[in-house]
């Protein structure tokens, strides 16, 4: 659970998957990307940024 929780907030902080998979030491940043988990705040705030450039 607290893998789960590192990894989301380090992504959520935009930290670079490429480096989180190093930290972390996964091979592949799929393995990364499985054990994130973001929530649905942080997807409104970033389809937002998008959402306002259209």
């Amino acid at each position: 659970m607290f893998r789960h929780t590192f990894i989301t907030n380090c992504y959520q902080q935009k930290i670079d998957t490429r480096i989180l998979t190093d930290i972390v030491g996964h091979t592949n940043s799929k393995m990364t990307n499985h054990y994130t988990h973001p929530e649905c705040e942080f997807m409104h705030r970033e389809f937002k940024k998008y959402e306002d450039l259209l």
